[in-house]
């Protein structure tokens, strides 16, 4: 019975990682087709991203083992309560980080090094604006879908993964290279996002993911 409740739950987290990866590389094999600048600003941006992500994943564990305490306990108001709050926090949090990235750009990619002038600067400039710009959806939607983890419902999570990649994510990748180059690729980065949080609300809304903890 443990091993296939580990299963259960396990096995969507995986895929879900599966998926990051995925979206990861579809980026990146457009911004190939495009410069290798590009590519390079991307990564500098991927590791600016990778710390600005920290604190909403830290309020997304925190939410989740909140969540479920409360499940366990047959309480579904606090749960909702602590949902809220997190993603409040954490849309506040990632935003403040978000305003600094923006008006710190030209700061965080000479600490890599990078020309002023330049094209790598221009490009790696740009798409941290967006990034930052991006931060508070991301978020509202990393303290959502650690309510749904920590409620057990890790296959919402993994659909909410599958629809925002395959759905909106690389089409809009496709769209932006076609329309935009680079900036059309990166600026299709909030969009699909925008789409992602709005489909976590919805299945947050419905209420399934609740149900499914205080079953467990």
């Amino acid at each position: 019975e443990f091993v296939r409740d580990i299963f259960r739950l396990g096995a969507p987290a995986a895929l879900d990682l599966l998926l990051v990866n995925l979206s990861f590389l579809t980026m990146i094999f457009f911004l190939a087709r495009i410069s290798p600048e590009a590519v390079a600003a991307h990564g500098v941006g991927h590791r600016v991203q990778s710390l600005a992500f920290v604190p909403g994943l830290g309020i997304a564990q925190a939410v989740g083992a909140l969540v479920g305490n409360f499940l366990g306990a047959d309480n579904k108001k606090g749960a909702l309560k602590v949902t809220r709050s997190g993603i409040v926090l954490a849309a506040l949090l990632m935003g403040t980080i978000g305003a600094g990235l923006t008006f710190g750009r030209g700061e965080l990619a000479a600490l890599f090094s990078i020309e002023p002038g330049t094209e790598l600067f221009a490009l790696t400039t740009l798409w941290i604006m967006i990034l930052g710009g991006t931060l508070p959806i991301i978020g509202a939607n990393v303290a959502l879908i650690g309510a749904l983890r920590g409620a057990g419902a890790t296959f919402s999570s993994l659909l909410i993964n599958m629809v925002g990649t395959l759905i909106f994510q690389i089409p809009l990748l496709y769209i932006g290279a076609e329309l935009d180059g680079a900036r059309g690729i990166w600026l299709s980065f909030p969009i699909a996002y925008f789409c992602r949080t709005m489909v976590t609300i919805w299945i947050f809304r419905r209420g399934n993911w609740a149900k499914t903890g205080l079953r467990a």
